[in-house]
């Protein structure tokens, strides 16, 4: 199906019926995201904490891009397949972010059992992103599919979004209160960025 009340994209995602801000807002920010993260990886491959880095810019580039053709594209099929990878994306970085943090304060890897907590708590989100728990339909009027997100999986990712927040902020307190002084203005500029 097509969104036939929409122009047809040029070049996939240039569209003349979307604001062109829809462009500055997402097209600079994944080019520099990623330029930034393959900097910090070209500078140190071999630190965890760069290739961490590497994989939440790359991610988040991804994501970048995805929502822009989701936003711009007048395919249905197209949209519905893009759209099933909002979830897995958003919350591999929320894990990434978490991990990351957990490198930047410790000074070494997570554990094992950390590990598999991670991977128990994204498990269901891989299952179900490509289901029908995740989208049942898509409105072809208005060309998205808001109105068909299943709630409780919905609720489940941006639940864990929110965890990973938390978890997060309590690490960085945590380290904060311990940690010295030279260490506590990069915790404060981990924690603002």
């Amino acid at each position: 199906m097509i969104c036939y009340l929409f122009p047809e994209p040029v070049y996939f995602f240039f569209s003349s019926d979307v604001p062109v801000l829809l462009y500055y807002a997402h097209i600079p920010v994944a080019v520099i995201t990623l330029f930034v993260g393959f900097y910090v990886f070209w500078s140190n491959k071999q630190l965890l904490l760069n290739r961490l880095l590497f994989a939440i810019s790359v991610l988040f580039s991804f994501w970048i891009i995805i929502n822009l053709i989701t936003w711009t594209n007048i395919h249905s099929s197209f949209i519905l397949f893009a759209w099933s990878f909002f979830s897995l994306i958003s919350v591999l970085i929320a894990i990434l972010c978490i991990y990351f943090i957990y490198v930047f304060l410790e000074k070494k890897d997570i554990s094992i059992r950390l590990k598999a907590i991670f991977l128990t708590l994204f498990f269901p989100v891989v299952f179900f992103a490509s289901t029908s728990f995740n989208l049942s339909g898509f409105n072809i009027t208005n060309c998205d599919a808001f109105e068909f997100a299943q709630l409780p999986f919905k609720l489940y990712y941006t639940l864990l979004e929110v965890l990973a927040m938390i978890w997060i902020l309590v690490l960085l307190i945590q380290k904060y209160r311990t940690a010295t002084s030279d260490f506590r203005n990069q915790i404060i500029l981990m924690g603002v960025g």
